[in-house]
Formats: structure tokens, C-alpha cells, sequence
């Protein structure tokens, strides 16, 4: 940690945050002690780092989802009977549906507030579209993470986390890796979820969100403005192979530029349209609107 220290002042990074371990739920792959020993190990690291970098954010274990919540409690507690407080607590979800995201977020809040760490954050540092890590499924899953219908998912769980409890959410991965769904593997040129985070960004970059709700599981919304310009994101995500198109009121008001992501169109600027109005969307496809006049 200490050279860790030298190297960030000599090149100037903000590293705040700092986590201890990874899915020790997952084991032998990941931790092949007891429980009991894991809880005993995380926690006399974390104070021992707490107290020789108080400034720092320390915290973990990134738990590999909440199918370990018997993990997550077992630590809770000896971190209560150790008097200690987390600066976060992390952990990862690969789901097919994004609702999930909700209900898990609710449930780490929950059980977080409910062992006195009301003041930790809740950071989901993995997470991305997976039928199942084995057999035909786990094929299946990569080719949908670098497709469209794994943007429009992308799209859709971005939308839904931004209405949780969840502090920050962390896309697994953008590395050259089987699960990149930004880049290329092999030219690492831009695909189908890139043009899903750059519109992202610039929902981001507006920096103050606005009230957006659908009444259709499948449909999903954020909103943003900066007081003057104004952004949607639309996402008709679904895991359905017989979902067929739909015809989407959108209630707001005023001139916007769309822009369509889909199987055939990488960001591309549709039509303006005046708001508001109906739109067909397709399955897995992704709308960005920006506005040119209220």
C-alpha cells in the first residue's frame, strides 16, 4: 500500500477505493479456508488499513452474488463484534434480467442498514448479461454480451440501476475479454454496447436526473438535463425469442434529435421528432433523444 502510495503520487491517480478479495463465496476457485477464517482475515485487514490510511476507502468482498447472503452475514456480524464500519461493501450479479438488479439492490441496503452499516456504500463492481457459465448457455451468452440484444441489455440495466439504492455500478469488462461488449476482441474497434455507454455518458454529463417511468416490464428509461438541454435513453430490452415490435407513447414535451441503436444502426441519427408522440420499437434496440428545443 505504501508503494502503491508512491506510485500514485508520482503519476498523480486518484485511487480512493480499495477492496479486500474477490468472491470468496466461490469456492475452492477463490478461497479455500473456512468461513469463519475468511471473516477473521477480511476483517483484521480492513483495520489494519483503516488505521494506517484513514483517508482511504476500504471494503469488499465483492461477493460473487446474493445467492451468499449466509456470507454476507456471517461477516456483518463479526464485523459488529469487531466495532468495525465499512466504507463499502461490494459485490456482482450476471443475470439475464435486469429487474433483478432492483431486488438485489433492495436486499444488500437492507441487510447492510440492518448490522449498523447504514453509512457503507453499496457497490455493484461486476455485472453483465449470462444465462450460465457452463455448456451451450455459457456459448450463448458471449455471443449475446457482443450483440445487440446484449447493448439493449446493457441499456436496460443502466436505466434500472439508476433508480435503486445501488452508489456505483461497474460493467464487467472492458479488457479484451470474452465478456467485452464494447470492443472488438481481436481489432478492438467499437460495437454494438459502445455506442450504449457513450449515450450513457452524455445522460452523465447533463448531471441532474429527471423523473422517468414505463408501464411495460420490457421498456426501460432514464432521463437527465442540465436546466437547459434535455436527454432520454429508451431501452425495449427482452429475453423473449418471439417478442414482437411495440407501439411506445412517450410523454414529454418538446423537439428532440433521435438516434437509434440496433441491428442495423450504430447511433444513427433517425428523425426529429416533436414530443409528444408514439414510437415502434423494435426488439432490442436502444433510443437516445436529445432535445433541440422545449
Amino acid at each position: 500500500m505504501r508503494e502503491n502510495g508512491t506510485m500514485m503520487q508520482c503519476f498523480e491517480w486518484d485511487m480512493p477505493y480499495w477492496e479486500i478479495w474477490n468472491e470468496p463465496d466461490v469456492q475452492p476457485q477463490c478461497w479455500v479456508g473456512s468461513t469463519a477464517e475468511f471473516c477473521d482475515f477480511f476483517c483484521t485487514v480492513f483495520a489494519h488499513l483503516k488505521a494506517c490510511f484513514p483517508e482511504l476507502k476500504i471494503g469488499g468482498p465483492a461477493l460473487g452474488g446474493s445467492y451468499s447472503f449466509w456470507m454476507m452475514d456471517y461477516l456483518l456480524a463479526v464485523l459488529r463484534e469487531r466495532s468495525l464500519k465499512l466504507d463499502f461493501f461490494s459485490w456482482h450479479l450476471y443475470t439475464t434480467d435486469p429487474h433483478k438488479l432492483t431486488a438485489d439492490a433492495m436486499e444488500f441496503r437492507r441487510r447492510l442498514d440492518a448490522a449498523g452499516q447504514e453509512q457503507a456504500e453499496s457497490i455493484l463492481n461486476e455485472w453483465n448479461y449470462c444465462e450460465s457459465f457452463q455448456g451451450e448457455a455459457f456459448t450463448r451468452t458471449v455471443e449475446t454480451i457482443i450483440g445487440m440484444k446484449g447493448a439493449a441489455f446493457d441499456a436496460a440495466f443502466l436505466c434500472e440501476g439508476q433508480k435503486t439504492s445501488v452508489d456505483m455500478l461497474m460493467y464487467y469488462d472492458a479488457r479484451p475479454s470474452i465478456f467485452n461488449g464494447i470492443f472488438d476482441y481481436y481489432t478492438m474497434r467499437p460495437i454494438k454496447g459502445y455506442h450504449v455507454f457513450c449515450g450513457w455518458n452524455d445522460l452523465y454529463t447533463l448531471g441532474t436526473e429527471v423523473l422517468s417511468e414505463t408501464d411495460d416490464p420490457e421498456l426501460y428509461a432514464a432521463a437527465a438535463t442540465d436546466g437547459e438541454k434535455k436527454g432520454i435513453m429508451i431501452a425495449y430490452y427482452t429475453d423473449r425469442a418471439d417478442a414482437e415490435e411495440k407501439e411506445v407513447q412517450i410523454d414529454t414535451e418538446g423537439i428532440f434529435d433521435s438516434y437509434i441503436v440496433s441491428k442495423l444502426c450504430d447511433n444513427k441519427k433517425a428523425d426529429t421528432l416533436r414530443f409528444p408522440c408514439t414510437l415502434t420499437l423494435q426488439p432490442n434496440t436502444v433510443y437516445q433523444l436529445r432535445a433541440v428545443e422545449s
